[in-house]
């Protein structure tokens, strides 16, 4: 067989060619559809007498593989939700899959290629296999018609499991390798930044990640997170390699218990500093309107009192501007929406641009004086000690689910001296419902889910879900809900209500 430098012909293209159709268990009717999807646009620049290439049946084959997959998926993971459906169908689509199905069938080797992209390594680049894949499935296609291409496709899928048991790694490198250390009772791992390389504007991090005194890999980044996680990934492989594959993820896994917490209102109080934030967000719309540069102590408090009636973030610099129109309570609690749209259209104001002022106006607070914006939160008095002592002996895996951004949800945590993991933390960036969140744990592997909530009707959409009903959920009374919203979970048989006191003494116990 020749170099992959250069390309095949003759018998040799033949046999390739014959290869390739015993390894796709297909024979063409139409052999110029195979012919087309085997040359590759630079061969066809470079030969005056080769009329065709295979981007037209790329185009093709991508709709194809695209149709296949969502219905396989939708047909085969009945109680999937559409993030999940859509995330493995990714999975198994994307470049590196579609290449390694194209090494597979060995279509790799009659590709025909332009002496550039031969030279070039272009027989091994990913991008270039991808869409050979792409192609070869449209010809088929169009040679045998949908079922044929279906029953080829399945051919090639690994097992459900197996996608969602990647999806985890890829998603959540850390925790992946955090579940398979503590399943093999191998100890807990530990990051470590090696060094940090590069002028100040294009930061190179080197982290390693040791676990029970070894020193399993290391990662690079461009963030300390970045090179975090490529060493987790990098370890977990390891890990896996050296136990024969025999560790499978929620099947043999100590941890076993995943406790969901919600942020503001269960784990931190952050109504006086989102009070100041709007407030400050707010003069800069409306300057005529908000004359002093900070809130009083009893604007503060005025906008304590409608706290509640907040879902996220962007929306209180409405609320703010509505408790300065002076309207009652009754209008936050009945009438929210609308008076959400009102201003928003009177002032020709859209979510993303509040979105992006709220953010702005706590990241020009934070550069001001990090100290002092972090010193309007305080964590609900126990929960800090309680969640610090669980993090420390391991067993339970914990994660945030918020409304809030990641990154301010983790400078919050580090103050208070929790090291929470930052892939743990699903915040505003993620764009999920809570509900979509938790179902999506679930999917991933068997565990008992825990659902820390102060918001009544988030609690409430949990527990209407079919998918969701092995939820264990918790109200949270000491957050930022009503007292008649007490009296309504308290009469939920499938909602359990705990004091503060009562939380933080589960909470540092359960495993």
């Amino acid at each position: 067989m020749k170099s992959s430098n250069v390309n095949l012909a003759g018998d040799e293209l033949l046999e390739a060619r014959k290869k390739i159709q015993e390894n796709a268990g297909y024979h063409f009717k139409n052999t110029q559809l195979l012919d087309e999807a085997l040359i590759h646009s630079s061969y066809k620049a470079e030969n005056e007498n080769v009329h065709v290439d295979n981007q037209r049946l790329e185009f093709f084959g991508d709709a194809v593989l695209q149709l296949v997959l969502s219905t396989f998926l939708f047909e085969t993971d009945k109680n999937a939700q559409e993030g999940l459906l859509t995330r493995m169908r990714s999975c198994l689509a994307n470049e590196e899959a579609t290449a390694n199905y194209s090494r597979s069938l060995e279509l790799d080797k009659a590709l025909l290629l332009g002496k550039g992209e031969c030279l070039g390594g272009g027989r091994e680049r990913d991008s270039i296999l991808g869409d050979l894949f792409e192609a070869f499935l449209g010809a088929l296609y169009l040679d045998s018609g949908l079922q044929e291409a279906t029953e080829f496709i399945l051919k090639l899928l690994p097992p459900i499991e197996e996608v969602k048991k990647k999806l985890i790694l890829t998603e959540n490198p850390k925790g992946a390798l955090l579940e398979i250390c503590q399943g093999l009772k191998i100890g807990r791992p530990e990051f470590q930044l090696v060094s940090t390389t590069g002028p100040d504007h294009a930061r190179v991090f080197e982290v390693c990640v040791i676990v029970g005194k070894r020193d399993y890999a290391h990662g690079k980044g461009t963030s300390e997170k970045q090179a975090e996680r490529q060493a987790a990934a990098a370890a977990y492989r390891i890990i896996q390699k050296e136990h024969n594959g025999t560790y499978h993820p929620g099947k043999a896994a100590v941890t076993n218990t995943v406790v969901a917490l919600d942020f503001d209102g269960v784990i931190c109080d952050s109504a006086s500093e989102t009070a100041v934030s709007a407030w400050k967000a707010a003069r800069t719309i409306w300057p005529s309107l908000f004359h002093r540069r900070l809130p009083t102590q009893k604007n503060i408090d005025a906008f304590r009192a409608v706290r509640p009636y907040l879902e996220t973030g962007y929306q209180a610099i409405l609320m703010t501007k509505m408790l300065q129109e002076k309207l009652p309570i009754s209008e936050f609690e009945l009438h929210l929406n609308e008076h959400f749209q009102r201003i928003m259209t009177e002032h020709s104001l859209t979510q993303q641009q509040l979105i992006e002022l709220f953010g702005a106006t706590r990241d020009n607070w934070i550069a001001e004086d990090q100290q002092n914006w972090l010193d309007w939160h305080t964590l609900y008095p126990g929960v800090a000690e309680a969640l610090k002592a669980n993090l420390s002996k391991g067993g339970t895996h914990f994660i945030i689910a918020t409304t809030k951004q990641e990154r301010f949800v983790s400078a919050i945590l580090k103050n208070a001296g929790i090291d929470f993991p930052e892939d743990d933390i699903f915040g505003l960036e993620r764009k999920r419902k809570k509900p979509v969140l938790l179902a999506e744990q679930l999917r991933l592997k068997p565990m008992a889910l825990y659902f820390i909530e102060d918001r009544l009707k988030t609690l409430f959409s949990v527990e209407s879900d079919p998918e969701l009903e092995s939820v264990k959920l918790i109200y949270a009374p000491w957050g930022y809900g009503t007292a008649n919203d007490a009296i309504i979970a308290q009469d939920d048989p499938h909602i359990k209500t705990m004091t503060l006191q009562e939380f933080t003494d589960w909470l540092a116990t359960v495993s």
